[in-house]
């Protein structure tokens, strides 16, 4: 089934409406070119006023010391005094492990540490995850993060820190800033939000509705999406009827053989 531009146009705003800061696409784009959107939200996560931050990237690529493994940071900012902080937005309990933060850790020392650096010159890093499920379970809002020496409570002050923003804390009788951006995060709607900062980014986002589709290619992407979901729909139809091959099925919907026998398997267990 072939959709006009205007069927897509159309299609891709309904999604605008729905998507929520702690979603993805959404997020990369509260962030992208705002460095003081970013500056704000740290200082609220943080708790540091003074807080300045010089530059700041979205989607940024670091690669690993030997090329096998590489990231695309979702925010990635340095402030006034060359700390970095790395902030993820995460829908996924695996997306944020504790392996995942010493890895993105890790990253970020390798790559601002050049040959023949003294180790000292290593910057103070703040690794930061936003996660849509409480991923420690312990039912708190923060946790945040250092080498301490267990027997002596003892911190090493190697300057790293990583820190899980937990998205599902939901305490009516928490009115702290950080209790409202947990809550604006899983908002769709501006007038629902309780933070000025993240309600008038949000709005301002979903007014300016082409500048937002031109922004995450959401009429090519949600085009294919849409191309796949109505193959799948026209081949299970297909299946049903009992009455072509799996390879005539594959041929007229486009789907890979595979994927016909894959939906095949899923109607019998039904």
């Amino acid at each position: 089934m072939a959709f006009t531009k205007e069927q897509l146009r159309q299609m891709s705003l309904e999604k605008i409406e729905k998507y929520r800061p702690i979603d993805d696409t959404f997020m990369r784009i509260m962030f992208r070119d705002d460095i003081a959107f970013t500056e704000s939200v740290l200082k609220i996560i943080l708790g540091i006023d003074d807080l300045k931050i010089t530059k700041q990237d979205t989607q940024f690529d670091m690669k690993s010391l030997n090329g096998t493994r590489s990231l695309s940071l979702d925010v990635f900012a340095t402030d006034s005094n060359g700390k970095l902080y790395n902030i993820e937005v995460q829908k996924s309990n695996d997306g944020a492990s504790p392996k995942r933060a010493r890895f993105h850790s890790s990253i970020l020392d390798v790559n601002y540490l050049q040959t023949g650096d003294d180790f000292e010159s290593l910057p103070t890093q703040y690794v930061i995850f936003i996660t849509e499920h409480d991923v420690l379970k312990q039912d708190k809002l923060i946790y945040k993060f250092k080498y301490i020496d267990q027997e002596n409570n003892l911190s090493l002050d190697d300057g790293t820190h990583i820190i899980y923003v937990n998205g599902a804390y939901d305490k009516s009788d928490d009115n702290s800033d950080l209790a409202k951006l947990v809550h604006d995060f899983r908002q769709s709607k501006a007038d629902n939000m309780k933070l000025k900062l993240i309600a008038d980014k949000t709005r301002g986002i979903k007014e300016d509705k082409e500048a937002c589709v031109h922004m995450c290619k959401l009429d090519e992407d949600f085009a294919n999406k849409l191309k796949n979901e109505f193959a799948k729909d026209n081949a299970i139809t297909m299946l049903q009827e009992g009455i072509l091959s799996h390879e005539k099925i594959a041929q007229y919907s486009g789907l890979p053989l595979e994927e016909i026998k894959k939906l095949a398997e899923d109607l019998k267990t039904k």
